[in-house]
């Protein structure tokens, strides 16, 4: 092989990683958007140094307006939300996956909650919790609780019955079959169904903040929009966009850890 085919294989080989192809799509992205921003007016559109510049005084910014104990508080919501939704969506959705008169009894009702718009419920919120940070923490469980329940119900449901079968034959039953066949087989279905529930988690702490809070992102939002101030607007829309990537990864490597089995199986990588 000659150098000069050496040196096409490599830059072959460059342009097929993902890393690269990012770089360049990003790079692009930005390029583009500076110039057309430089051209539009900036309450329409504001362009990426004004947005960094919009950012760096956030950060600096103190009172009402200040950026890191917004985000604090925010995460604050999301997480404790996030947590009360696990707790009652995993042993929710077992219970109604192993008992079919669980199911039956429960199962219309998930329904009806889970179809209809829980923002609608907010008005309700307020007169049961107030406004403040207990009325957000509500407002996250209601829509992060139903995606954890009905991934979980919907990885019990989908065992095998050969599986439970097999199971018995080796003596495996009750709480240790629970252990060893049952739990870890809905592992993968509980894990979509956090990753599809934090990002309800994010989306619903921010609805929330934007109509039941006087601090944190969601009111950062309101009142920036209010002003008409774009470049800090648009910086906390970014901001918001990689917490919600970094919380998804997250859950994504956990998920990866825990249920290293499934990973070795899919077609797809």
């Amino acid at each position: 092989m000659t150098e000069t085919e050496d040196l096409e294989d490599q830059q072959g080989n460059i342009l097929k990683n993902k890393w690269v192809i990012r770089a360049i799509t990003f790079a692009i992205i930005v390029a583009a958007w500076q110039i057309a921003g430089s051209n539009l007016n900036p309450i329409y559109l504001s362009t990426p140094t004004a947005i960094v510049n919009a950012y760096f005084t956030l950060l600096t910014q103190t009172g009402r307006y200040s950026l890191i104990p917004a985000t604090v508080e925010t995460l604050e919501a999301t997480f404790l939300g996030f947590g009360l939704s696990i707790v009652i969506g995993l042993p929710l959705g077992l219970m109604m996956g192993m008992f079919r008169s669980i199911d039956i009894a429960i199962d219309p009702y998930m329904n009806a909650l889970y179809v209809s718009p829980r923002v609608a419920l907010i008005p309700l919120i307020i007169i049961w919790f107030g406004i403040g940070f207990n009325a957000i923490v509500v407002t996250v469980l209601l829509l992060a609780v139903f995606p954890v329940a009905i991934n979980t119900y919907a990885g019990v449901r989908n065992i095998g019955r050969s599986l439970l079968e097999t199971s018995e034959v080796f003596g495996v039953k009750g709480m240790r079959r629970f252990r060893k066949v049952l739990f870890p087989s809905t592992i993968p279905f509980f894990m979509t169904g956090l990753r599809l529930g934090i990002g309800q988690a994010f989306i619903g702490v921010i609805v929330a903040q934007m109509l039941l809070a006087l601090s944190g992102l969601g009111y950062l939002i309101t009142a920036f929009g209010d002003y008409f101030d774009t470049p800090q607007l648009m910086a906390l829309i970014i901001e918001l966009m990689v917490l919600g990537v970094a919380m998804t990864t997250m859950v994504q490597i956990i998920e990866n850890k825990i249920s290293y089995w499934k990973q070795s199986e899919r077609a797809f990588k």
